[in-house]
């Protein structure tokens, strides 16, 4: 499964991400773009009073803050769930098990908005970055293969 991002979608996201010390998640809404490749249609990136809180180690959005996407998702689409966030400070670009349970916005929470939906998940820390996608049948994380093109 490939995750396309142009080069101008990376910049945004790293730019985002990477204005402190603290973590930040972006949310988006992706679309199949061919027979398993995805690429984001709809972006959004919160406004500090979106968190519930944010630090150097965690980051959690208030659940009201992906409403608008989850009401996307319920709506029966066929639109896939993709969540980004930063690891500043050294911290490398893999999946914790803080990352697992912490922000209100993973499989459990995207399967229930939308069984056929897929899940997505992205982290950064510098210019590394690791991608997985949930797959429900095995109950598993699998490697998402990112793309940057242009």
């Amino acid at each position: 499964m490939r995750l396309l991002l142009s080069s101008a979608e990376m910049a945004r996201i790293r730019a985002y991400l990477f204005r402190d010390t603290g973590e930040r998640m972006i949310l988006a809404l992706c679309r199949k773009a061919g027979l398993t490749a995805y690429r984001a249609e709809e972006w959004f990136y919160p406004r500090e009073e979106d968190y519930a809180r944010r630090n150097e180690a965690t980051v959690t959005l208030r659940a009201e803050a992906g409403y608008p996407l989850i009401k996307k998702l319920r709506a029966g689409t066929k639109l896939s769930f993709l969540q980004i966030h930063s690891h500043p400070h050294g911290y490398p670009a893999r999946f914790s098990s803080v990352d697992n349970v912490n922000n209100g916005f993973n499989t459990g929470d995207v399967r229930e908005w939308n069984p056929r939906t897929r899940f997505f998940r992205m982290v950064l820390s510098g210019e590394e970055y690791a991608a997985e996608s949930f797959n429900y049948r095995a109950g598993r994380f699998e490697e998402l293969k990112i793309v940057v093109t242009g």
